[in-house]
């Protein structure tokens, strides 16, 4: 079976060589897809709400949107393991309102976005996360009642939602809490494996 951190050449390596290949290792770790994918599931979060927005002519319907989002998908790049394309899918529940009278709606989303894993000085890997734009951004909305039904000709919602969407993630992976959740320190990381005994395999606590 296939090895990710087996060298094709097995011959023994240089000093030089060895801390290259040990950093190219421990990138790879790092970057795992199953991690990646639980870094952004906990950046992007597990529900989306959107509006109210006002569409159709002067104002004539509000709409509000409750998304949730499923499982993250992540697929590295086959010629680095730092580069990946990212695939959020998000299901919501839309409501408009037409003279007090509530319109139905229910959209199928994909967001998709690529993240890339560099080295940050002293010893630090940081998640950097790509801005999304309308292209990025796929989604379908299916009408649920006659309303809705009725309403969907000038109501422009999948071009309304797709900017919401837009707007939303490119404003949450600027914050200053997605720039600390995206900087892994492997130095401290490293402190704390001696500390708690990881290292040695004497688990405080455990012995």
């Amino acid at each position: 079976m296939y090895d990710q951190f087996t060298a094709a050449d097995e011959r023994p390596l240089s000093s030089a060589h060895a801390r290259i290949a040990f950093a190219d290792n421990l990138l790879r770790a790092a970057t795992r897809p199953e991690r990646i994918a639980e870094v952004f599931a906990t950046i992007i979060g597990d529900h989306i709400e959107t509006g109210p927005i006002t569409v159709g002519p002067g104002g004539l319907v509000s709409a509000t949107a409750a998304g949730r989002t499923e499982r993250v998908q992540v697929t590295p790049s086959q010629t680095d393991c730092c580069q990946m394309a990212v695939l959020v899918p998000v299901t919501f529940r839309i409501q408009a309102r037409l003279g007090g009278i509530p319109a139905h709606y229910l959209a199928a989303a994909c967001v998709r976005t690529r993240v890339t894993v560099v080295p940050d000085a002293p010893c630090a890997l940081v998640v950097r996360h790509q801005s999304i734009s309308r292209h990025d951004v796929t989604i379908k909305v299916r009408a649920k009642n006659a309303l809705a039904r009725l309403a969907e000709p000038f109501a422009h919602l999948n071009s309304l939602i797709t900017d919401q969407v837009v707007s939303y993630v490119n404003s949450l992976v600027t914050s200053p809490r997605v720039r600390e959740l995206s900087r892994i320190d492997v130095a401290q990381l490293i402190e704390r494996a001696w500390d708690t005994g990881l290292v040695t395999g004497r688990m405080v606590g455990h012995q």
